[in-house]
């Protein structure tokens, strides 16, 4: 038994547990059919690759993105979408007004009657283009609430972030016209709804359509390949893949498979082509999960490739398939960020 390898941990819904230890080093890779639910690319930039900023330089103001839950949308090409600050402005007193006036019919939020909401359109620090054109802008919804006791200071209950990070460097797809701003990536945490109103407000606005963007396992097996790599020193992550059980099985609904990260790096060094500045090719993609997988069914013979891959984690993020994320690097969201704008152009298409 060789000394450092990963310990594989599996836990049910009734939080049981068993523990084995393997070697894996030597793995070869053996090929199976790897299935994609929609189109993807032979190769993906690496993490390096997608990098164009110095993290020492800009990490800080991208804090504001770690350690919090965010959910995936997919966006249309905005029509006439300008970001010069009278613009944001202007926004940010049509979209106040427009939940002002939806609070007025009745229908406040959650909690109580929405009194004075107010929502500010503004550039996010440090998400800029190599030109220093932003490629972020944040909409922030503030609200006071009419309960008893309140103290009268506005709360933040909705913050949502367009995003357009990547799409220069994505050359491949079509050219928009002038008159077409791209920001195919929304992020949002809040309230449900003000957040459908705002969204409803992006639409009538820009001319555009917004959905939840969902992750299919062939997603989830890129996105756990190219960041397993990342190290994040002692406060790293373990890697994780969490897979449904068929619902023939009633013991049981999940499956997670945990291994230490360290591990995990060593195995997809064996398996990656080349430096960590080179392209992933979706061959090895295949490989990694299928490695995973064969590691899990020789100590526990439970065959995960018959199921559903749901989420993944990394040292980098979380994501899990209805479109839940949660950055756990401030120097890594630009790699989350730039990945991101690749699926989710690749799915444009899917917009119905």
């Amino acid at each position: 038994m060789a000394e450092g390898t990963s310990t594989p941990t599996f836990i049910d819904t009734n939080r049981q547990s068993l523990k084995s230890r393997s070697h894996f080093a030597n793995w070869t890779g053996r090929t199976r059919r790897f299935t994609p639910y929609t189109k993807t690319p032979k190769s993906r930039k690496s993490v390096q690759q997608a990098s164009r900023h110095g993290d020492k330089e800009q990490g800080i103001p991208l804090k504001r993105f770690v350690n919090k839950t965010w959910y995936v949308y997919q966006v249309t090409p905005l029509y006439q979408f300008l970001q010069d600050a009278g613009s944001l402005k202007r926004y940010s007193r049509h979209l106040s007004s427009h939940l002002q006036s939806e609070a007025q019919k009745g229908h406040g939020f959650e909690t109580g009657e929405s009194l004075g909401a107010r929502a500010l359109f503004q550039k996010v620090p440090g998400l800029d283009d190599i030109e220093g054109n932003s490629e972020g802008i944040e909409i922030t919804v503030t609200s006071l609430q009419n309960n008893v006791g309140n103290t009268g200071s506005p709360r933040v209950i909705l913050t949502a972030v367009l995003s357009s990070f990547g799409t220069k460097d994505l050359t491949d797809f079509d050219v928009l016209s002038k008159d077409f701003k791209r920001f195919p990536v929304l992020l949002v945490k809040g309230l449900v709804t003000p957040l459908r109103r705002t969204i409803a407000w992006l639409e009538s606005q820009f001319d555009c359509r917004i959905r939840r963007m969902s992750f299919n396992p062939v997603h989830l097996s890129w996105m756990v390949a190219m960041w397993t790599g990342i190290n994040n020193g002692p406060l790293s992550k373990p890697v994780e893949l969490k897979y449904s059980v068929p619902p023939t099985i009633k013991s049981l609904s999940y499956i997670t498979m945990t291994i230490q990260q360290e591990d995990a790096a060593k195995l997809w060094k064996c398996i990656h082509k080349g430096g960590i500045e080179d392209g992933v090719l979706s061959e090895e993609v295949a490989d990694y999960r299928q490695a995973l997988e064969s590691h899990f069914f020789v100590h526990f013979k439970i065959q995960l490739s018959a199921m559903t891959l749901k989420r993944i984690g990394t040292p980098l993020a979380c994501v899990g398939n209805e479109g839940r994320l949660k950055i756990l690097m401030s120097s890594g969201v630009r790699t989350v960020l730039y990945h991101l704008t690749e699926v989710v152009l690749e799915n444009a298409g899917h917009i119905a």
